[in-house]
C-alpha cells in the first residue's frame, strides 16, 4: 500500500518536470517586479513527521492575490506503522521580499504559513480496540520555494501542527516536507 503511494507521487513530481521543461513561452521570459504573477499553484512534497515519526507527503494548490500573498488547500498525509494522520487545512502563504536582492537570489522565495482545518488521527493499538478521532488543526510555519523557471520550482517547507483538543491521544505534531516540486500556471 506504501509502495502505491510513494509511486503516485514520483509520477506526479516526474508529471510536474515534464510540464515545467515543456517549450518556452512569452510567460517563461524575466518578468518586471511590476507584473502580476501566475495565479495558480500546484505543488507536492514528500517528508517526514515528528511525535509521531511517520512518512508524509503533502500536496497543496494555492491562487495569488498578490506577488507576497497565497492562499488555498493543503492536504498532508503521513503513514507509519501503527498511525496515519489525514489532514486537510486551508492555508494562507505570505511571502518574505527580498528588497534589492542580486540576480542570484531573485528566484529564492522564503515565505511564513499559517493554517486552519481538520486533523484525522488513526492509531493502532495492540491486542485493543484502534483509537480513530477527527479534530480541529491550526499549523504555522516556514519554507522556501527556488524557481527553477518561471513555472516550475522545488522547495521544502516545516511545519508546527497544533490540535488544541487531544486528538486520538495526539496534540502536536511536526511535519516537514523535506523536497517539493511545483508549477505554477
Amino acid at each position: 500500500m506504501m509502495n502505491r503511494g510513494v509511486t503516485g507521487i514520483a509520477l506526479f513530481l516526474a508529471a510536474s518536470l515534464a510540464a515545467a521543461a515543456g517549450e518556452p513561452s512569452a510567460r517563461d521570459a524575466p518578468a518586471p517586479d511590476d507584473s502580476p504573477p501566475l495565479s495558480w499553484g500546484l505543488k507536492g512534497g514528500v517528508g517526514f513527521t515528528a511525535d509521531p515519526t511517520a512518512f508524509l507527503m503533502g500536496l497543496e494548490g494555492d491562487y495569488a492575490f498578490t506577488r507576497e500573498f497565497r492562499a488555498g488547500p493543503l492536504l498532508q498525509i503521513a503513514a507509519s506503522d501503527r498511525k496515519t494522520i489525514v489532514a486537510p487545512t486551508a492555508n494562507l502563504k505570505f511571502f518574505v521580499p527580498i528588497p534589492d536582492a542580486p540576480r542570484e537570489v531573485e528566484r529564492f522565495h522564503p515565505f511564513l504559513q499559517l493554517g486552519l482545518g481538520l486533523a484525522y488521527v488513526e492509531r493502532e493499538r495492540r491486542h485493543r480496540h484502534d483509537d480513530d478521532e477527527v479534530g480541529f488543526l491550526m499549523n504555522a510555519g516556514f519554507g522556501f520555494d527556488y524557481m527553477v523557471t518561471d513555472r516550475f520550482g522545488v522547495g521544502s517547507h516545516m511545519l508546527f501542527n497544533v490540535l488544541p483538543d487531544e486528538t486520538a491521544g495526539e496534540r502536536f505534531f511536526f511535519s516537514w516536507q523535506v523536497v517539493t516540486a511545483s508549477v505554477r500556471f
